[in-house]
């Protein structure tokens, strides 16, 4: 009784430190390493653009899918900075996902160690290249699984809440109401609990067919076979792939035993029904990772971002050792190990500031008003994440000074606001700055540039670039005047 008391009041206590440090983290530093928080903002901004100017440089996708996400953040940039939102949203989607799985842990009984290794695990690639739209509808998704007295009209809202989210939540959906099906069997079943699906599903592939797909130029490609998704390598960088060096293998290697140890150390079985159907839905994810496309038309890493999903289920839903000399092993590898990625987290956030993000502050205070922006990172992955995560730092000019970058969101065809007409600059330029064309140089009024001297100071010399202050400064990021 006092043991589970204690617990009871660890797991909450444990999700708060987190939520904590991360707030410190993300409020602490102007930019956070998160991937695509940036143009998610930049997105935002040409909303109001779009709303206040009839130059029709932008055009609004009303009733496209996975915008659930953007019109949250409208909603908060009308009481607080558009950079704030921005974190206070992503502390808002950590906060409901380890909400739903601190409650999924304690309806599952999991014991102390196995929640903290899945609450870790919500710092994953899905975290750092920022799909905010497809974390928050895993994390209303936890929450859904667990609501099973809900009448039909709101397993319906959430239901139209998680695909508006993002819409390969079909798919876990559909699974999860197949098991729901097969558990009624016996007893009287309402398809009606189908409709909600079977709606947000037609109206998808309308969308698809009159909107995206004639605008499309996105292919399907894999780029891992079968064989490489079974390595420990493939799993290291999907589980999580967001820090560089060691600590993400270590952490491959103990989710691995979680999985595997258990049932072969003893008889470990689930103990309800309801344990089962989450870890057999972790397990259906699992394989949608392992036989899915890299690249789905305009989707990036579409097969990898199931995996930490389907470990956090499975983790939590896990047979457990019963012995009591192989649970305390047991439990305190696996605390250690969690505990030690956490202090890796907060020491890889300090470095990113110092190193891979250092003068971008001040080079985006030198960029004039509406001008032009051409940004080249010659960072790439760098040695601290594995996520590009300064790749959109051109984004934040937009933000901060309403200036067009050369690459945002809104070239892409399925985004929630998006350029009317197809721009010029050079294709994959934001992934691949040595392809560089004078071209590029001649559209734009600034060059922001990301990466040593040397790189920069080669950079320099394909157009006529002026630096606005001096920089032999070791700071990474500085900005061009482009002379024409």
């Amino acid at each position: 009784m006092f043991q589970g008391r204690f617990q009871h009041h660890a797991d909450a206590i444990t999700v708060l430190g987190i939520l904590g440090v991360m707030s410190v983290l993300l409020f602490h530093w102007k930019v956070p390493p998160i991937t695509d928080l940036l143009p998610h903002l930049n997105q935002v901004q040409a909303f109001w653009w779009a709303l206040k100017r009839a130059d029709g440089l932008y055009q609004i996708n009303w009733f496209a899918p996975n915008t659930f996400y953007y019109y949250i953040l409208l909603l908060l940039c009308l009481v607080m900075p558009l950079l704030v939102a921005g974190k206070a949203l992503w502390l808002g989607i950590l906060a409901l996902q380890m909400g739903g799985l601190l409650r999924l842990g304690r309806k599952l009984e999991a014991p102390y160690p196995l929640l903290l290794l899945a609450l870790v695990l919500s710092f994953n690639l899905n975290f750092y290249w920022g799909f905010g739209n497809f974390l928050i509808a895993w994390s209303l998704f936890l929450w859904y699984v667990q609501m099973e007295d809900l009448s039909i009209y709101l397993k319906s809202f959430l239901t139209i809440l998680i695909v508006w989210s993002h819409v390969f939540f079909i798919l876990p959906l559909a699974v999860w109401q197949s098991l729901q099906w097969r558990r009624k069997k016996g007893t009287q079943r309402n398809p009606s609990e189908w409709i909600s699906l079977a709606a947000v599903t037609v109206w998808f592939a309308i969308w698809m067919a009159l909107d995206f797909g004639p605008k499309s130029s996105g292919t399907i490609a894999y780029n891992y076979s079968l064989a490489d998704r079974l390595s420990l390598v493939w799993l290291r960088a999907s589980v999580q792939g967001s820090l560089q060096g060691w600590p993400e293998m270590v952490m491959a290697i103990v989710l691995v035993g979680v999985l595997v140890l258990p049932p072969l150390m003893e008889e470990a079985t689930f103990k309800s029904q309801f344990q089962r159907r989450i870890y057999l839905v972790g397990a259906a994810l699992l394989l949608v990772g392992l036989v899915s496309p890299d690249k789905g038309m305009n989707t990036v890493r579409a097969s990898q971002r199931w995996i930490p999903l389907a470990f956090q289920a499975m983790v939590l839903a896990t047979p457990r050792p019963t012995r009591l000399w192989w649970q305390r092993l047991y439990q305190l590898a696996v605390s250690t190990v969690a505990v030690c990625f956490l202090v890796a987290t907060v020491l890889a956030w300090s470095r990113f500031q110092s190193e891979d993000a250092s003068g971008l502050q001040e080079a985006t205070a030198d960029i004039p008003t509406n001008s032009r922006v051409l940004t080249l990172d010659f960072i790439g992955f760098g040695s601290i994440f594995l996520t590009r995560a300064v790749m959109h730092a051109g984004d934040l000019a937009q933000v901060e000074k309403g200036a067009i970058p050369n690459s945002t969101f809104a070239d892409n065809p399925a985004a929630f606001v998006r350029f009317a007409r197809k721009r010029a600059y050079t294709q994959l330029l934001e992934w691949y700055p040595n392809q560089l064309r004078l071209s590029d140089l001649e559209q734009s009024d600034v060059a922001l540039i990301g990466g040593p001297w040397k790189v920069q100071d080669e950079a320099s010399h394909l157009g006529n670039l002026h630096p606005f202050r001096p920089i032999n400064d070791g700071k990474y990021w500085h900005a061009y005047q482009i002379i024409k």
